[in-house]
């Protein structure tokens, strides 16, 4: 009898807790998710670090921004997730961005997040008068980059974006354009964007019309503003490239962002990582 009343008390405990949860919820589910399109190479490091440690909202926030991973802005996946309406912001190539705010007018850019995050790498034994260069498809301003470090005399040989490091690593071309985290496995010699300043956008943000002006993506854009800035000294941006890169980058690479002037841009004004 004791141990049946013990059952019984028991279950009406477990029915109170589902009930309570019931009616007040968890704060987790009630939180609207906000998807980030991303891309897998430099100019989703400070995203991660932003979503991950630095966004710390209140908890009576409403939205959740997550990351979603980019790995073409140009490929047919990366337009259709924002075409669908998956996506609400994204990192995007500038030729991407504009392509997609001209036949979408749900979207529009906030403005440039990263320069210079393209380099031009090249074979040791290159022609470098007239060398042939992968890029990737669609994307312009990488033909326009070819154009100036060359004088017009190095040929494009446009291709996926996936595909060019193996084209590079395998000598059917003797350089490419390459985000500089691609570079890493590779054997070469890097070039600027740019032969002089200023720099290259590499790397837009796209906004979703709708959210532009709502408090999560203000205080989202603010949480990147203090992170650029954090991202102009040595010693936190090897901390974010070890962190969300890998663990084996070294001060020699933080250099070398420097001298190729690879940085974080904030999309609210000019300041600049580096």
């Amino acid at each position: 009898m004791q141990r049946r009343q013990l059952s019984y008390a028991f279950l009406f405990l477990v029915l109170g807790l589902i009930s309570i949860g019931l009616v007040y919820g968890n704060d987790a589910d009630k939180r609207e998710i906000r998807r980030i399109g991303i891309p897998d190479g430099a100019a989703g490091i400070l995203f991660q670090y932003v979503l991950k440690e630095k966004h710390r909202e209140p908890a009576i926030q409403t939205v959740h921004f997550e990351p979603y991973t980019l790995y073409d802005c140009c490929a047919s996946a990366g337009q259709y997730a924002l075409s669908s309406g998956k996506l609400d912001l994204a990192v995007m190539c500038p030729d991407a961005a504009e392509a997609l705010v001209a036949r979408d007018d749900r979207y529009r850019i906030v403005g440039p997040i990263m320069e210079n995050s393209d380099v031009i790498f090249l074979h040791p034994d290159a022609d470098l008068q007239a060398p042939t260069i992968a890029i990737s498809q669609k994307r312009k301003y990488q033909q326009q980059m070819v154009a100036s470090r060359f004088a017009g005399r190095g040929k494009c040989m446009p291709m996926l974006h996936s595909a060019i490091p193996f084209a590079y690593a395998r000598g059917v071309v003797q350089g490419a354009v390459l985000d500089i985290v691609k570079t890493r496995d590779l054997s070469g010699v890097a070039y600027p964007a740019a032969p002089t300043e200023p720099g290259v956008v590499t790397y837009v943000l796209v906004v979703r019309k709708s959210i532009a002006a709502s408090s999560g993506f203000t205080a989202l854009m603010a949480d990147y503003d203090r992170a650029v800035q954090e991202a102009a000294h040595d010693e936190r941006l090897l901390y974010l490239l070890k962190r969300y890169g890998s663990e084996e980058y070294t001060e020699g690479e933080v250099a070398q962002w420097k001298k190729l002037h690879v940085r974080f841009v904030s999309p609210l004004g000019n300041r600049q990582s580096g």
